[in-house]
């Protein structure tokens, strides 16, 4: 279901034009200018209105940003994340009449579910092993009766991050492990990935799936729970830096660098 914060770059004309959700008519309403020469056949749409690129073709090309960074949401994929296309016939006449679109997902969705003793997640990034692109630009072809394809302009290595905020706080059993959701453009892994999960103390825990694996469009795959353990710190490496009244550092204690 929509919400009042989503919003859709609608291209009628050859530049977008921003539509807000509007909960009350359960319809979206212009918020922008249109402008710009007309579309001859089709019209296009992309949600969100943020990642969609000024301009789209006349056949339906169109770039968009694949987001580096998404946002956690509870038993659900980020705000903003989830990136979905539309395509529609020109209507032959001008009408007061809402045009219907329906929309394709652009992605997949990775769910991962973790558990661990005390553990509260910072991040969670999501990167392959072969160098795989996972966001970055993009060019989409926005067909109505085929799935959008998605051509890389990125051409690095580039990984998801799960921001978490100030904090989640997983479940201490596989029973009750908490669910992690990515949105993951269409990808073969073939030599699985690595996920990087960092706690709000600053600890990393890495974990690597070491065989092919396939995140394919509109598909979910689920991860079983995985633990989360931090390695143990060797406290006697600690920096222990004591001051003086006067602001000097007093020379006892362990560094790892001189202090001056």
């Amino acid at each position: 279901a929509w919400s009042a914060d989503d919003d859709l770059a609608v291209y009628t004309r050859k530049t977008k034009t921003k539509y807000i959700y509007n909960s009350t008519d359960d319809v979206f309403k212009r918020a922008s200018s249109n402008v710009g020469p007309s579309l001859n056949t089709n019209y296009y749409a992309v949600h969100p209105y943020t990642v969609a690129a000024q301009s789209i073709s006349e056949d339906g090309e169109v770039a968009v940003d694949m987001l580096l960074k998404q946002n956690y949401a509870v038993n659900s994929f980020g705000l903003n994340a989830n990136v979905m296309v539309s395509s529609c016939p020109k209507p032959e006449s001008a009408s007061d009449t809402p045009i219907e679109l329906s929309f394709k997902n652009l992605g997949g969705y990775l769910r991962l579910f973790l558990y661990g003793e005390d553990v509260v997640v910072k991040s969670i990034e999501l990167r392959g092993n072969n160098d795989e692109i996972l966001s970055g630009s993009a060019n989409v072809k926005i067909e109505q009766d085929a799935a959008p394809e998605i051509t890389w302009v990125s051409t690095s290595a580039q990984p998801i991050i799960l921001n978490c905020g100030d904090g989640v706080e997983i479940g201490t059993s596989a029973a009750d492990a908490t669910a992690f959701w990515f949105v993951v453009p269409p990808t073969s892994f073939e030599k699985g990935f690595k996920v990087r999960i960092t706690d709000v103390d600053g600890r990393v825990m890495q974990k690597s799936l070491d065989s092919a694996f396939e995140i394919a469009r509109n598909t979910v795959e689920t991860m079983e729970p995985l633990a989360v353990e931090f390695p143990e710190v060797d406290t006697s490496l600690l920096l222990d830096v004591k001051f003086n009244e006067d602001g000097t550092v007093s020379d006892n204690g362990k560094y790892f660098m001189e202090v001056t």
